[in-house]
């Protein structure tokens, strides 16, 4: 088995660094992490850059993976709402995002950015990881329901 990401040697995250990464992964959005932490949305994307940079991570849902691998992220993720557990529940039946809002009557960027909260709640960087860890842990069902 490998090991679990570590953060590079001296290169830990600052404070403001860890409530970033903190707020990221309980699903606030920039806006909501701006107006807690007193940023402009300018600054917000500065300090996840560096987050990103310091956690050699290519998205914010990787960061929150990192952060959680490494221990940086002592809490565990609060569980996905009833609207995103649908969502991914017709996502594992094979619908696509714009099929999904459609059947769902939302537009399509509540289901995006529903998706990727479910990923950052999960710990997961991509869609079937994020299927498979719900079914595993019994969120959504097991065996697909008909796409129909």
């Amino acid at each position: 088995m490998s090991r679990p990401w570590e953060p590079t040697p001296g290169q830990p995250l600052t404070g403001r660094q860890q409530e970033f990464l903190q707020r990221t992964a309980d699903g606030e959005s920039w806006q909501q992490i701006g107006t807690a932490m007193g940023l402009t949305i300018g600054g917000v994307g500065s300090l996840s850059k560096q987050v990103l940079r310091k956690l050699d991570a290519r998205s914010a849902a990787h960061a929150v993976c990192r952060g959680y691998e490494s221990g940086l992220l002592g809490r565990k993720p609060r569980r996905p709402t009833a609207q995103q557990l649908s969502i991914l529940t017709l996502a594992a039946d094979g619908l696509s995002n714009a099929q999904i809002a459609e059947r769902l009557g939302l537009p399509l960027h509540a289901v995006r950015n529903a998706l990727h909260e479910t990923f950052l709640l999960l710990g997961v960087t991509r869609r079937a990881d994020a299927i498979d860890a719900a079914r595993r842990a019994g969120l959504i069902p097991a065996t697909l329901r008909s796409a129909a």
